[in-house]
């Protein structure tokens, strides 16, 4: 986006402050306990709203196509139309009882929350420029969180994926088949999905 800035208006780069968060963050206490029990994987989304053009319809797909012991997690409020179609669609793929609607939550317990997942989906879509530069917070959640990042790979989010080798892989937005592909490289191998959150931290 500073490149950006300096293309369009000419002026000096301004400086680049990440969104991150404080290590201590990652100790606050929250009363929700680690999703899923003994040899389950939990897939981990959030955001302000649960919506539309956010690339939830590829994660249920790609859910689809994985072991019956993944599960995806959704935080955020509701769009109920939205969420009704969501429904749907895991319904028709048959993973509806592996989709999880978890309720908002406080911007300090996030990364604590995050915590209890093991791989976060950064599922920009490129629908505009911003979205197409951008690095959101929640890249950088996951990373304090200690999980593996899975995200499409937009200019921004491949940048920063650049700079934090082996926390996970990126994907063409839209492309379900290749999110499944990467996930399950993850899922099927527990030694590189450790390491890939081993990872995570160690940048963050």
């Amino acid at each position: 986006i500073a490149d950006e800035v300096v293309r369009q208006y000419g002026v000096r780069r301004p400086t680049v402050v990440h969104n991150v968060f404080p290590l201590s963050d990652r100790s606050v206490t929250t009363t929700e306990e680690r999703r899923g029990g003994e040899g389950t994987v939990s897939l981990y989304w959030y955001s302000q709203v649960i919506g539309p053009r956010r690339g939830l319809e590829e994660a249920v797909t790609a859910l689809s196509q994985l072991p019956p012991t993944v599960h995806l997690h959704l935080r955020g409020n509701r769009d109920e139309s939205y969420a009704e179609s969501l429904a749907s669609l895991a319904t028709e793929l048959g993973v509806e009882n592996r989709v999880h609607v978890l309720a908002p939550a406080p911007p300090d317990a996030l990364v604590s929350l995050a915590r209890q997942h093991d791989i976060g989906l950064a599922l920009e879509q490129p629908t505009t420029l911003n979205r197409r530069l951008c690095v959101t917070n929640k890249f950088f959640t996951y990373l304090l969180g200690g999980i593996a990042v899975a995200g499409t790979d937009t200019p921004g989010q491949r940048s920063m994926m650049s700079l934090v080798p082996g926390v996970g892989f990126t994907y063409p937005a839209g492309d379900a088949n290749s999110l499944a592909r990467g996930l399950s490289a993850l899922v099927n191998d527990p030694a590189a999905l450790a390491a890939a959150k081993q990872t995570a931290y160690e940048h963050a």
